[in-house]
């Protein structure tokens, strides 16, 4: 199975921008800020999210991870 198009629907406009970038322009997160516009913490934070009070919070990568994890999909080691 695949991920198919409709997987970043639940991102926000920028962490959909940035994992396109990050992940299959293979740009580095310094190289996505400056596209972007952001620095890189911000980059950093749309891909991979924040601890906020202990908890895991935003992030898109998070939310793929849930998304392939439900429909089976896993990484090739």
């Amino acid at each position: 199975p695949s991920v198919g198009s409709g997987a970043l629907k639940e991102e926000t406009e920028r962490q959909r921008e940035a994992v396109m970038l990050y992940f299959l322009h293979d740009k580095t997160q310094e190289e996505v800020a400056e596209i972007m516009g952001i620095n890189r913490r911000v980059v950093s934070q749309h891909l991979f999210g924040i601890r906020r009070n202990g908890r895991q919070v935003g992030g898109a990568i998070a939310r793929l991870r849930t998304l392939c994890r439900k429909r089976g999909i896993v990484a090739d080691a």
